[in-house]
């Protein structure tokens, strides 16, 4: 709140030149993070199939085969999973949380 009322006294040349600092600075920043993601996300490779291979049991020599997915396919699923099947259902569903809780009762036998 504090900032909006200094903003607020501020001639309308020095509000725009803070917007465009801002402005610029969130490009800037935007621009490393996707350069960084992009680096990183090739240099590791994450969901290769060399690395599912290699917390498999399934044996080395044996190469399962299956319907190969294209790039256009997994953003159709994108899209697909995006809205739900049947958009009514939430809804009217309610979600139930059942805790139950065990009591120990120790019977203790004293002699005197």
């Amino acid at each position: 709140m504090i900032h909006l009322i200094g903003s607020a006294s501020l001639d309308i040349k020095s509000n725009r030149m803070i917007a465009v600092r801002t402005f610029t600075y969130f490009l800037i920043t935007s621009f490393f993070n996707t350069i960084l993601g992009v680096i990183l996300a090739v240099a590791i490779h994450p969901g290769s199939a060399a690395q599912k291979q290699d917390r498999t049991l399934v044996d080395p020599g044996k190469h399962l085969h299956g319907p190969q997915n294209t790039l256009l396919d997994n953003m159709f699923d994108l899209g697909r999973n995006i809205v739900p099947a049947n958009i009514l259902t939430p809804l009217f569903e309610s979600v139930y949380e059942v805790q139950t809780v065990y009591v120990q009762i120790f019977r203790l036998n004293v002699n005197i």
